[in-house]
């Protein structure tokens, strides 16, 4: 089992995943709905985005995402990406 505690390092690496997440979620939207229908349905996005991103937490955290480095990405590494995925 991982680990509870982690370093500030993959702190930030967290943080940053979580927050491009967030972003990616939004830019789906936009790119789903377009710029004429997306006023109208962003309301639709608030409620659902804080579940999103904690669920979305609690899988990269599940599959040590946070534990690896993307300079030097080994194939176990995305062994565990790809598992993250499917």
């Amino acid at each position: 089992m991982s680990r509870l505690s982690l370093t500030p390092r993959q702190m930030l690496i967290v943080a940053h995943d979580l927050i491009a997440t967030a972003l990616a979620l939004f830019a789906s939207f936009y790119i789903r709905f377009e710029a004429t229908g997306i006023d109208s349905r962003i309301g639709n996005l608030y409620p659902i985005l804080p579940g999103f991103v904690i669920y979305a937490g609690f899988i990269y955290f599940l599959f040590r995402l946070h534990e690896s480095k993307w300079r030097f990405t080994s194939l176990p590494d995305l062994r565990n990406i790809v598992r993250a995925y499917a």
